[in-house]
């Protein structure tokens, strides 16, 4: 399918989508789920390309203004940073700390994995430090770029530049198929021979009889493995997963952690996860657990 037909379809979750349920979403929801209202939003401002909401994808600046609107790179060694993190949100009147004074470092390459209860804070670091969301305080950079004084736009481009994303509900476009949807990311970044890279993509984490499928489809590992494809069809330099095996059964998550590594060790990928499967956490070369707002190393 050509490029413009893909794009035209998914511009059309515009017409569908209401504002009352994008507003009702969590922080992450919000700018990965409902991928086409994204799009369409991007397309308002001309200065940037449309990609960010697909993950992973090089996002590029066309202004002349590019170099004042992205940060300088800091550091080449560190993948993540976020010093002295704090998040509060108003509930009721009440205040809630969900981070507090928290501190990481993330070195390019590595692998680690955020444990905690749930209600423990986890995908709100996750969205923060991936430039999702904002902190109350504190400082975050994201591939040596400092993110948390950015507008949204400036930090989409960030995470164009550098991330990819996979997530428990897998978020796939469903009216695209599974060739679609790895493609179109590379679509909106003006790779050449998207359907090429993107077929070759899903070969390598075992669909390729799937490339015509839609998500409804798929078995639910079968669309983890596409967002996985999608997720590293950018060449991102982080990838950030929010509960990768957490909707699938424990033989299929165990495929799935094989792959996540596989892939990634190929392409010599910073991993930042979070979990509640510590066999998955035990995969990573550290592992961390976030309690009363900090984080504490497992040994």
């Amino acid at each position: 399918m050509a490029g413009r037909d893909i794009k035209t379809r998914v511009n059309s979750l515009e017409l569908i989508e209401s504002l009352e349920l994008i507003e009702s979403l969590e922080p992450i929801e919000s700018l990965e789920l409902i991928k086409g209202f994204e799009l369409v939003k991007r397309r308002r401002n001309k200065d940037f390309l449309m990609n960010d909401a697909l993950s992973g994808s090089r996002h590029t600046l066309t202004s002349e203004t590019a170099a004042e609107t992205t940060p300088s790179i800091e550091s080449d060694s560190l993948a993540v940073t976020a010093s002295g993190l704090e998040k509060t949100v108003v509930a009721r009147d009440n205040r809630l700390t969900i981070l507090s004074r928290l501190d990481l470092q993330v070195k390019s390459g590595e692998s680690v994995a955020i444990v905690g209860t749930s209600g423990s804070g986890k995908s709100t670091l996750l969205g923060i430090l991936a430039g999702l969301d904002l902190p109350t305080a504190g400082s975050v950079s994201l591939a040596g770029k400092r993110i948390d004084h950015l507008d949204e736009d400036q930090r989409a481009t960030v995470r164009g530049q550098h991330t990819g994303f996979v997530f428990q509900s897998f978020q796939l476009l469903a009216n695209l198929t599974a060739l679609e949807n790895v493609m179109l990311p590379l679509e909106l970044a003006g790779v050449d021979n998207p359907g090429e890279r993107a077929r070759k993509l899903l070969t390598r984490v075992g669909l390729e009889h799937r490339l015509e499928h839609y998500p409804k489809q798929l078995s639910g590992g079968e669309q983890q493995r596409v967002a996985i494809a999608r997720a590293f069809a950018g060449e991102p330099d982080i990838l950030f997963a929010d509960e990768p095996t957490g909707n699938l059964d424990e033989k299929t998550g165990e495929s799935i952690i094989e792959l996540l590594f596989e892939v990634n060790q190929a392409s010599g990928t910073t991993i930042i996860l979070v979990t509640h499967d510590m066999d998955l956490a035990r995969r990573c070369q550290r592992i961390l657990k976030l309690h009363g707002g900090r984080l504490e190393a497992v040994v």
